[in-house]
């Protein structure tokens, strides 16, 4: 009985010393895995072929959303330049990547082509098979399937870009903006926080695609009570926000703001139309820069 328990607790022993090992391991994998995405998707752009086959097994093949298959490295010998395209070249957003067996990823997301003028192509769903030979992480495996282009993630598409960490710059009010994706992708959702005169603020809003009236909207809500409805218009890289408003004291507010996209990593908010019960309300003009995310 005592040889039994010693052994179970030496077995129990290296369990424990061992998990902290082999999750070290699997981060470092899934990092690996990222990067070479990242890279596979860097070399399409600049339409490095030789480059992007390489990331490619031998045999790794690409299914698309039409069921049209073709070997990853013959497809990767035809891409062209983005420059030499009018195009700003695939957006990749990964949604999961996870290890199924320490030589084996499988990574699930969505590719957007941006094309000539900034006109946006339809949504791909893809699931990628990523195996590791050779200490080197390669595709082996793409399956491409289209997003539905009457479902509300779909409508959202040209607001993507707004997933991720914001902070005001300049001489502007602290300001701090998180968004992102809901669970299901039926909605953007944002969470803003600052400072007003009765001291911190956090605003929560959901953007989201309205069925019965066609449009974009936002609902609004404010840690002090107060709430809003928003309605939005625009091309992708400028919107125009019509919002109504109650103030937590019951005053009626409405506004007119306009969002501009100003680089990758950069937006501008004016308040161009403010007033409270009628009368004149303030006006805002800021700035946002992204800190992570996209």
């Amino acid at each position: 009985m005592i040889r039994h328990r010693f052994t179970l607790e030496l077995f129990l022993f290296a369990l424990a010393v061992s998990r902290p090992c082999q999750a070290a391991d699997d981060a470092e994998s899934v990092t690996a895995v990222r990067l070479a995405s990242q890279q596979y998707v860097a070399a399409l752009k600049r339409g490095d072929r030789e480059t992007a086959a390489a990331f490619w097994t031998p045999q790794g093949d690409l299914i698309d959303a039409a069921g049209r298959a073709a070997k990853g490295r013959d497809l990767a010998r035809e891409i062209q330049p983005a420059a030499a395209t009018a195009a700003a070249g695939p957006v990749l957003t990964v949604d999961s990547l996870r290890l199924i067996t320490p030589d084996v990823a499988i990574e699930d997301g969505r590719t957007q082509w941006t094309g000539a003028a900034g006109s946006e192509a339809a949504v791909m769903r893809f699931s990628a098979v990523w195996v590791r030979q050779s200490g080197k992480w390669l595709l082996d495996s793409v399956r491409e399937s289209a997003v539905d282009p009457n479902s509300h993630e779909a409508r959202l598409q040209s607001l993507d870009w707004l997933v991720g960490k914001w902070v005001g710059a300049g001489d502007g009010p602290a300001i701090e903006v998180d968004c992102q994706w809901s669970l299901d992708r039926h909605f953007l959702l944002r969470e803003i926080r600052t400072q007003s005169p009765e001291g911190p603020l956090t605003v929560s809003q959901r953007i989201g695609w309205d069925p019965a009236s066609r449009q974009i909207k936002s609902w609004t809500f404010d840690s002090h009570g107060g709430h809003g409805l928003g309605t939005w218009s625009g091309d992708g890289q400028q919107w125009t926000i019509a919002a109504k408003g109650v103030l937590p004291d019951g005053r009626q507010a409405a506004s007119r703001n306009i969002l501009v996209r100003d680089g990758a990593d950069a937006l501008r908010w004016e308040t161009v139309e403010h007033t409270i019960d009628g009368g004149p309300g303030p006006v805002h003009k800021l700035r946002l820069v992204r800190q992570s995310g996209k």
